[in-house]
């Protein structure tokens, strides 16, 4: 349990960093804050205790010479099915992660963009059984521009972890803030 504190603490500390500095960077020009997210989906566990659920997400992107840093929360409310009626077990995860990624412009108004980094993953169970771990998230983003400054796209996601890798897919809504 130590370990997990001292994880979570550092976390905690680089993302302060994180945002510290993208608020010192911000004037020089080369740190903008680029967009935000908002997602909703489905997600599963993809194993023998058959957790599915939904899920929403925020995502913070700036951008940094054409390189995506991200801060992502996420969370999701699910249940466990354990094979008879009315004895599922409701499970909740919260994320927090701190992405990398590169986006491609396949044609005028169509993105891609690809997303890996690391995070905190709390996971509870409806009595009490709280588990804690280190998480590598992995998404692709297909972006369809609307707007000059709103767009639409579909994420699918995996966060890669000791207690259970989430599989989901969100559809999301992005504000767009710099040219």
């Amino acid at each position: 349990m130590d370990k997990l504190k001292v994880i979570k603490n550092a976390i905690i500390i680089g993302i302060s960093l994180f945002i510290i500095s993208a608020n010192s960077q911000e004037k020089s020009g080369n740190f903008k804050f680029k967009a935000l997210d908002f997602g909703l989906g489905i997600y599963n566990d993809c194993q023998a205790t058959l957790e599915n659920g939904f899920n929403g997400d925020m995502e913070f992107q700036f951008d940094i010479n054409s390189n995506i840093l991200s801060f992502q929360y996420k969370c999701g409310i699910g249940l466990i099915d354990n094979g008879t009626l009315f004895n599922n077990v409701f499970d909740v995860f919260l994320e927090v992660n701190l992405l990398y990624g590169r986006e491609l412009l396949i044609s005028k108004k169509v993105l891609c963009g690809f997303h890996l980094g690391a995070g905190y993953i709390h996971s509870t169970k409806l009595f009490g059984d709280v588990k804690n771990a280190m998480g590598f998230p992995v998404s692709i983003k297909l972006v369809h521009v609307i707007l000059k400054q709103i767009s639409l796209g579909v994420s699918p996601y995996v966060n890669f972890n000791r207690l259970n890798n989430i599989y989901s897919l969100n559809l999301f809504l992005r504000v767009k803030f710099n040219k």
